[in-house]
């Protein structure tokens, strides 16, 4: 499944770099990554992983936003959001090894493509075009930036305490 996850990365970076619907439709990428998503939010809710729902509800909702609002479209947004996913395959990779190096080119790499990336993806409906910071879009945007806090609080809790639980005072 992770094969799959990364082929949104490759079809944005495709779809960007070309930039011309004539040759690469961003609607592509968008009907893959929503076909993803919904298997995430699927399995997501079956195991009762709130953030993770959360996520897979914030792509889908934005993915449908993507999908039909043409300023969203031009700016191919959708294949802006699928460099965010960059920072997985280090998640997948980290988990599957639990080498601390691993951990920490995950840390390096979230910071980049989710802490750092987001924010310049987010402002730029609203400086380039005008969209309002009151308009769905981007009230879903930032909700999906604070999740990504979220985790990164976690990703810093670890860096810092080295995956230790903390002892409980009594």
């Amino acid at each position: 499944m992770h094969e799959l996850h990364n082929c949104i990365i490759i079809i944005g970076w495709i779809s960007l770099y070309f930039d011309d619907d004539a040759i690469f439709n961003e609607r592509v990428g968008i009907l893959w990554s929503l076909s993803y998503f919904i298997v995430d939010l699927l399995y997501f809710m079956s195991k009762f992983d709130a953030p993770n729902t959360l996520h897979a509800a914030l792509c889908l909702t934005l993915g449908v936003a993507n999908y039909t609002t043409p300023l969203l479209i031009t700016l191919r947004m959708n294949s802006r959001a699928a460099q965010c996913e960059l920072s997985t395959p280090f998640l997948h990779v980290s988990r599957e090894t639990r080498k601390p190096l691993h951990f920490v080119l995950f840390a390096i790499a979230f910071t980049l493509c989710r802490m750092l990336y987001i924010p310049v993806a987010l402002i730029m409906p609203n400086r380039q075009r005008g969209m309002e910071w009151t308009h769905w879009v981007m009230v879903a945007l930032v909700a999906f930036y604070g999740l990504n806090c979220f985790w990164y609080i976690k990703i810093l809790r670890i860096l810092i305490t080295g995956g230790k639980k903390a002892k409980k005072v009594e």
